[in-house]
């Protein structure tokens, strides 16, 4: 199992141990919930491609062009395309090695982000005129997106497609934190993104969620307005980083 830092994400029917047999977890999520029979977490760790590599060179395997393309979605997914300020020396010479043994940095980016459905793009035309920016302290803002089931419909569109919408509410000028909360029938769902000012991860953990400093995630209950305002209380008193 990789990047998974809590069994429930495995969902109901995941199979028991009888099945399975013995469960290896590579993770380097900060805030986790420990399951698996051998666990390899490293929370400093950029990517779990991370993790993968340093194996890879432990074991004296040698790279091949499917593993570095692999390897190269892990890094560019998980660091923004090395932008993110777990991005080190180690994450670009692992970057380097997979170019180098066949990955192909085009060929990712043209199928990640280059050839979505126009449903995509109508339903963040809905989701976007949702954007309130709250105050969560002095001086200090958070931008939040909400996806419900009547901008599904308008858009035609599956909730799947709205992964990757809170990064717009986060790079908004002047704000520290971007919330996405997503409709769902389990609850709202929310996606938290930092820049750096607070600990996100911190925040989800408190509503039994988790994640990194700068992205985390948890489950709210229903409505959503209760929600935003538990989150905006939640924000603004979290210690400032």
């Amino acid at each position: 199992m990789h990047d998974c830092g809590d069994v429930r994400l495995l969902g109901e029917n995941f199979p028991p141990a009888t099945v399975t047999g013995p469960v290896v977890v590579l993770d380097h999520h900060a805030s986790t919930r420990p399951y698996g029979d051998l666990v390899y977490r490293d929370p400093t760790a950029s990517a779990v491609g991370v993790l993968v590599g340093r194996l890879i060179r432990r074991l004296d395997i040698k790279l091949n062009a499917d593993m570095a393309q692999c390897l190269w979605c892990s890094l560019a997914s998980d660091t923004g395309w090395f932008r993110y300020s777990a991005t080190n020396v180690e994450t670009m010479q692992l970057a380097t090695d997979c170019v180098a043994a066949g990955a192909e940095p085009w060929r990712f980016a043209r199928m990640s982000e280059e050839e979505a459905p126009v449903a995509r793009l109508r339903l963040l035309r809905e989701v976007l005129g949702t954007l309130e920016i709250l105050d969560i302290g002095p001086n200090r803002r958070a931008a939040f997106l909400a996806v419900e089931e009547r901008h599904l419909s308008a858009a035609r569109a599956q909730p799947e497609m709205a992964e990757g919408f809170v990064n717009y509410a986060r790079g908004l000028e002047g704000v520290e934190v971007g919330v996405l909360l997503q409709v769902t029938r389990q609850g709202i769902r929310v996606s938290l993104r930092g820049k750096g000012g607070l600990d996100v991860g911190v925040v989800a953990a408190a509503f039994d969620g988790g994640g990194h400093k700068n992205a985390a995630g948890c489950l709210l209950p229903a409505p959503l307005e209760a929600a935003r305002d538990v989150l905006v209380a939640a924000l603004s008193a979290a210690p400032v980083a």
